[in-house]
């Protein structure tokens, strides 16, 4: 998979989709006060 502006998402695996999901919630972010939004999602679920 490259990483264009155009992506055919029907050749996309979930393999794919689920490593760059996994990627993207487990990156520290400024806004959230370096939390993750893994973090942040899991700190208000559980509240």
């Amino acid at each position: 998979m490259t990483h264009s502006q155009v992506t055919a998402f029907d050749e996309v695996t979930h393999q794919q989709l689920a490593f760059v999901t996994r990627r993207l919630n487990s990156r520290p972010r400024r806004r959230l006060n370096y939390l993750t939004p893994a973090e942040v999602f899991h700190k208000h679920r559980c509240t």
